[in-house]
């Protein structure tokens, strides 16, 4: 049983509304992980970075710090790796946007159609009705010349 898009997993399951919802939160929630993670991760590199002199020696840094880059780096890594898992369980769509697309001018031509026609009956019909008004006020004007003539 698909939902009303028709979405389904990787592994072609039917994604009701909730779990896609629940899908799509759990990718912005790590993406702002990363985001929090790489922006701090920055600047702890930055506080902790020893002055350095404008050499073209590359600097070695304590163990201390390079324990503390690789946490940072294998936090990133592992983020990543989450996002990607997160991404991979997102629903596929089979039906290309511009098929779609397609579908919903046709569909609106169609009932661009169904309007134009319903309004030229609505004017035909406003036309009989302008014209039987008409007649009946000859009619009436008649009869009240008739009365009047005739008294």
């Amino acid at each position: 049983m698909e939902d009303a898009d028709g979405a389904r997993t990787s592994d072609n399951q039917p994604v009701t509304a909730p779990v896609l919802a629940d899908r799509v939160t759990q990718l912005q929630e790590e993406l702002d992980s990363l985001t929090q993670l790489l922006y701090t991760s920055i600047g702890v590199l930055q506080r902790d970075a020893p002055p350095l002199e404008l050499t073209s020696d590359v600097p070695t840094l304590p163990a201390e710090q390079l324990d503390s880059v690789s946490s940072m780096v294998e936090a990133v890594v592992t983020s990543c790796r989450r996002i990607d898992e997160y991404i991979e369980r997102l629903p596929a769509h089979d039906e290309p946007i511009d098929e779609k697309l397609q579908a919903a001018e046709l569909d609106n031509r169609a009932s661009m159609e169904e309007l134009a026609s319903a309004a030229d009956e609505a004017k035909a019909w406003l036309s009989q009705l302008r014209s039987g008004v008409e007649r009946l006020s000859d009619l009436r004007v008649a009869q009240v010349n008739a009365r009047a003539s005739g008294a």
